[in-house]
Formats: structure tokens, C-alpha cells, sequence
């Protein structure tokens, strides 16, 4: 009974292992190509199986697609909230997080390039996990912004609702002229300071 246990576990984690790699792999070749040219045929390749295996993990590649981009988001949805605990005030909150944003861009500009031009304006993005996620992201601004009205620190007659979503387009349009402008070099660069 008891060396069940042991390769059920190994079972287990291989499988959990492979998970990832499928997803790390997705990733890499949906931010390097897009979702309309990324295949699943080399997505398996890159994790060394055979195309059909990556059906027994997802059942289709949008399913593949969600998965592999909430692979990347939560972490950073999380860390930028942990880090964000440590930030007083509410200019330098907000500083924060819109360069927190902006520097995922920066260093995830293909990720970044699929959630805008891909991912959003396709039919099953208000039931998907992205726009959860991105939902999630706009509530860390939203709740600088509420602060700093309670707090007097912005007008209270701006909703902060509305300035989020404000924040949100700008910060979009800004990341598709940095991809614009400077390119694939875009992920040489480095946001490195905040400034107060």
C-alpha cells in the first residue's frame, strides 16, 4: 500500500510538469508569432510530444491560449499587488502600478501585443479568464484612485471608474507606440526607476 502512494505522486508530478512546459512552450510561440500563425503541431515539438498529447491537457488551442496567457499574468497581477503594499501615497501608488504595467510591456512586448490585437477584441473575450485578469489589474487602480479621493489627494467629483479605464486606454495606446516605434529591440529596454 504504501509504495502507491510514492508513484502516484511521481505520476502526478510529471504530469504537473508537463502542464507547464505545454504552457511555457504556448507562450513562447504565441508571443513570437500570434495566435492565428502559432501551431499546435510546434508547440508540442518544443515540449518533445506528439501534437495529440497536448489534447489530453487542453482541449482546444484557444483553451491553450487562456491558459498559457493566465500562466503569465497571475504571477505578475500578484507581485505587483505584494510589491504595491510597500507604496504610500497616492502619486507614488499609482506611479507604481502604471509602471509596473508599462514595464510588462516593455519585457513581454509579443504576450502584451497578443492580449491587445488578439486576445480582446475576439467573440469569447468577456467570458474569458484574461478579462478577469485584466479586470483584477484595473482593480489596483481603481482602488489608488478611490483612496486618493477619500483621501482628498484627487477631486471628488471624478469617478474613479472612469479615470481607471482612462489610464487603462492610454496605457494601451502608449505600448502599442512603444512596439511601434522602437520594435522587436523593445525588449532591451528596462523601466528602472519610479520617480516620486
Amino acid at each position: 500500500m504504501s509504495t502507491a502512494t510514492p508513484q502516484i505522486s511521481s505520476r502526478s508530478q510529471r504530469v504537473a510538469d508537463r502542464r507547464l512546459a505545454i504552457l511555457d512552450a504556448a507562450r513562447e510561440v504565441f508571443a513570437s508569432k500570434g495566435y492565428e500563425a502559432a501551431s499546435m503541431a510546434e508547440i508540442a515539438a518544443r515540449v518533445g510530444i506528439v501534437e495529440g498529447a497536448l489534447y489530453k491537457y487542453f482541449a482546444s488551442k484557444r483553451e491553450l491560449l487562456f491558459e498559457a496567457t493566465r500562466h503569465f499574468y497571475e504571477p505578475l497581477i500578484e507581485r505587483t499587488r505584494q510589491q504595491l503594499a510597500a507604496v504610500r501615497g497616492t502619486r507614488n501608488r499609482l506611479r507604481f502600478v502604471i509602471g509596473r504595467q508599462l514595464e510588462s510591456f516593455v519585457e513581454h512586448p509579443g504576450l502584451c501585443r497578443l492580449i491587445i490585437h488578439e486576445i480582446r477584441p475576439h467573440g469569447d473575450y468577456a467570458q474569458s479568464v484574461v478579462r478577469d485578469l485584466n479586470r483584477e489589474s484595473t482593480s489596483l487602480l481603481l482602488q489608488i484612485l478611490e483612496e486618493g479621493r477619500q483621501e482628498g489627494v484627487l477631486r471628488a467629483d471624478l469617478s474613479p471608474a472612469a479615470n481607471a479605464e482612462s489610464i487603462q486606454r492610454k496605457r494601451s495606446l502608449l505600448a502599442d507606440k512603444l512596439g511601434a516605434v522602437i520594435g522587436p529591440e523593445i525588449s532591451n529596454y528596462r523601466i528602472t526607476e519610479v520617480r516620486a
